[in-house]
């Protein structure tokens, strides 16, 4: 589906994480490569021809996360249910590494905090399609998309952003962390909302997003 030109990050008026969450991201984030991982790699290479370093990465919702942003950020979102996710990325080569176009697949809009952002000059580009299938994460090639936005995420901030259209990180020279707030809609029985995107979440919670309160 190709989608207009609307707006796809927003910064956030959020809480910085404790140092807690903080230290078990942290923690978490050096557990041994795995040949999962390197297998994703590979997979990703491969579908865009090797012209690509594809990063290796890694997404969770450890329940040990999950009770720690319960705990620190239910309250802030009353209309919704909060769990918690956790992203890494890392570079094991020379050149900049990037995570290819693709959409989530559980989620529509992602609230995420960057703990640390994996270079100088990393972008997040957004492209001119979406498209959801529950508990896939689709991924096409650059030459059949067309970027229409892209933002630098500073270290130690909160953004809002739709995930639901493709988007990919570029310029990655180490690693990226990230921990994100999930919102689901209580009358949902998933862990799967696709229907509720950034357009929403600023309809909502105005007084968290940094843009709307000019």
């Amino acid at each position: 589906m190709i989608i207009n030109n609307m707006p796809n990050v927003i910064q956030l008026d959020l809480p910085e994480p404790s140092a807690k969450i903080i230290e078990a991201l942290k923690t978490y984030s050096k557990h041994k490569i795995t040949a999962t991982w390197l297998a994703k790699k590979q997979e990703l290479d491969n579908f865009h021809g090797n012209n690509t370093n594809a990063v290796l990465h890694h997404f969770d919702s450890p329940e040990f996360l999950n009770k720690l942003i319960q705990t620190e950020f239910q309250h802030l979102f009353p209309k919704h249910k909060v769990s918690g996710l956790l992203g890494i990325m890392k570079n094991i080569k020379k050149v900049p590494g990037c995570l290819p176009p693709h959409c989530d697949r559980i989620r529509a809009v992602g609230l995420g905090y960057f703990l640390e952002v994996g270079g100088d000059n990393v972008k997040t580009v957004f492209y001119d399609r979406k498209e959801t299938i529950v508990g896939v994460t689709p991924r096409i090639l650059y030459s059949e998309i067309n970027p229409v936005e892209q933002h630098v995420f500073k270290q130690g901030s909160w953004y809002g952003y739709n995930v639901d259209c493709y988007h990919s990180v570029e310029g990655i020279e180490s690693t990226r962390l990230m921990v994100a707030v999930r919102l689901i809609r209580p009358e949902l029985d998933a862990d799967e909302d696709f229907e509720y995107n950034l357009e929403d979440f600023q309809r909502d919670y105005p007084h968290l997003c940094i843009d709307n309160n000019d």
